[in-house]
């Protein structure tokens, strides 16, 4: 990433320039084959870069134009962040870049399209940062409003949580180590970490409403998800694993209904997967939650060739719909007369879901005296505008004209 004044002299920081932060962190994690196409904004005290993942380099298997290929690399979007102080000290490319522990915000599922959703790109406009993602799988939902508050299509279950973490309930062996749930070789295999038997609600039901799982959490909303392990290990070194010259196994991490007799996802990572000792890496799975199959497992097999420590499992909901309903918009009514030199206009709006973050209106009024507004600021919240005049028999308002998001 470059930055600086002078458009001239930004090649010299191109040359031989490091990467500002990780491509992925895992062999199977989300971005781990590719981190590109940014897009930054500022928001107080921070920097906030918007990029896309993949899973592969290409958008097909092969990238060949003889070869048919399918769609590869379960493309998405993320971000992450940095201080502005970071920026003003020249570190901007010393990876001092954070990204969001629950990234990816959005992917798509299981290769459907390939590279179909990618490039995320961030304005402000109307009072509200937006995002549009070139999508070619939801063409009615590339645009969208970035809120603040809980989000509703997280679901994190932390390894260990004042005793109340899934793996603090539910494992067969481990202790706590530090921030996470750990093992040492040198015993029997075994459920390092299982359960937590999810329950599933129905698509779009948003009834149980949680980020951090605890005993006696609601249910997931039915459809698609991004399921997440993070576990670090000791040791890189694969010389004194048997076979010889083959890296063994480390854990077996999957997804299960059935009492876990069924299987929905499963991976197992290898020595050779990690990239570091005693860093956390992620290993990400997909997977459709059903009603008629909940309860879910997420479950990790400790297979006693490393120390192994797992810290969170974390769901993304890849098709949810919090918000369904369309927001409401009203105009009260007009005086029938008032006093020059103005009279006033008020408007309200409501959704139940998201609220309402701005009340846009058209630049002009179509009326009998054709009132230029191009003056006012579009996506006030401003309830009420006085305009000029003796009468409110002067001007024929259109509900039209008022909008809501």
């Amino acid at each position: 990433m470059v930055h600086g004044t002078d458009i001239y002299g930004l090649q010299n920081q191109v040359t031989n320039a490091a990467p500002i932060m990780d491509i992925g962190v895992g062999a199977q994690s989300w971005d781990s084959r590719v981190n590109g196409r940014a897009n930054v904004i500022q928001e107080g005290a921070y920097y906030y870069l918007f990029f896309e993942g993949s899973q592969y380099a290409f958008t097909t298997t092969y990238n060949l134009a003889s070869v048919a290929g399918v769609p590869e690399g379960n493309w998405g979007w993320g971000l992450a962040r940095i201080g502005i102080s970071d920026i003003d000290n020249a570190n901007i490319n010393n990876k001092l870049w954070q990204k969001y522990q629950y990234n990816p915000i959005d992917q798509v599922f299981q290769n459907s399209q390939g590279g179909g959703m990618q490039q995320p790109y961030v304005y402000y406009l109307n009072g509200a940062y937006r995002i549009y993602v070139w999508n070619t799988g939801q063409s009615a939902y590339n645009s969208a409003v970035l809120l603040s508050g809980t989000d509703p299509y997280l679901r994190n279950y932390p390894a260990i949580n004042g005793g109340n973490g899934q793996c603090e309930r539910y494992h067969r062996l481990g202790f706590v180590d530090g921030n996470g749930w750990a093992q040492t070789t040198g015993v029997n295999n075994d459920y390092l970490c299982y359960g937590p038997y999810q329950s599933v609600l129905g698509a779009n039901d948003y009834s149980s409403l949680w980020n951090t799982w605890i005993p006696g959490a609601g249910g997931i909303p039915a459809g698609n998800y991004a399921v997440t392990f993070e576990n670090m290990i000791d040791s890189l070194n694969c010389a004194g694993d048997f076979p010889p010259g083959v890296c063994a196994p480390i854990a077996t991490l999957d997804i299960t209904h059935n009492s876990g007799n069924v299987r929905d996802s499963i991976f197992v990572p290898h020595r050779n997967d990690y990239q570091f000792t005693y860093t956390y890496q992620d290993f990400e799975q997909q997977f459709t939650a059903t009603t008629a199959n909940a309860p879910y497992e997420w479950r990790t097999f400790f297979d006693s060739h490393a120390y192994t420590r797992a810290h969170n499992v974390f769901l993304r909901q890849l098709n949810g719909r919090y918000d369904t309903s369309a927001p409401t918009a009203s105009m009260n009514s007009l005086p029938s007369t008032s006093a020059p030199p103005s009279f006033q206009v008020s408007w309200s709006g409501s959704d139940d879901r998201t609220g309402i973050w701005s009340l846009p209106r058209m630049e002009r009024l179509a009326a009998r005296n054709d009132i230029d507004l191009s003056h006012l600021l579009l996506g006030s919240m401003l309830p009420h505008l006085r305009l000029p005049g003796p009468s409110a028999r002067q001007f024929g308002l259109h509900k039209r004209l008022l909008g809501t998001n």
